[in-house]
This record gives C-alpha cells, structure tokens and sequence, in this order.
C-alpha cells in the first residue's frame, strides 16, 4: 500500500492495530477468568470479515486495479 501510495494507508493501518489489540484481549480475557462464548468470538470475526475485509480492503482493491 505504501509503495503504491495509497492514501487512506495510515487509517487501514490503524483499524489493523485495533483488530490486533482486540485479538490479544480474547486470550488475556480468558487467562483472567473472564469467559469468551463461542458466539461472541463468531461475532468478531463475522464483524472483521464482513466490515474491514469486505469493505475497506476492497476499496484499496479497487484503487490498485484503476492503475492497471
């Protein structure tokens, strides 16, 4: 993306720091004693799967394929 200049490169970068923080909390969570259900962790992923990677990694997609 960089290389490319992509120019929402700082924000896509963000949300990837958010997702990785959220990740490491689920372990801590449980280490703790908290409870992760089955349907909270579905939940997160189906939420990154359909909002960041169907939304936002496309639009990068599309201002990749406009320069070919």
């Amino acid at each position: 993306m960089s290389e490319h200049g992509y120019e929402s490169l700082a924000e896509h970068a963000e949300q990837h720091r958010l997702l990785t923080s959220q990740v490491v909390e689920f372990p801590k969570k449980i280490h703790d004693g908290g409870a992760v259900s089955n349907a909270s962790l579905m939940l997160f992923l189906r939420t990154w799967l359909t909002d960041h990677i169907m939304q936002h990694d496309q639009k990068y997609a599309r201002a990749f394929s406009i320069g070919t």
